[in-house]
């Protein structure tokens, strides 16, 4: 798993696509959190119908 100079965890999130990704993908948010918060976040993601790359 990423994490960024701060050891947050880090995502890019591509909403058009609805594709959560732990690489760096164009045209994408980049997301960072802490752990808790991070982990919170991509489940709820994935629960919406993300998926994953």
């Amino acid at each position: 798993m990423n994490k960024d100079e701060s050891g947050r965890f880090e995502a890019w999130l591509d909403e058009e696509n609805r594709i959560v990704s732990f690489h760096k993908i164009t045209n994408s948010r980049y997301y960072s959190a802490g752990e808790n918060d991070f982990w919170q976040m991509i489940v709820s993601l994935i629960l919406a119908g993300y998926r994953v790359q």
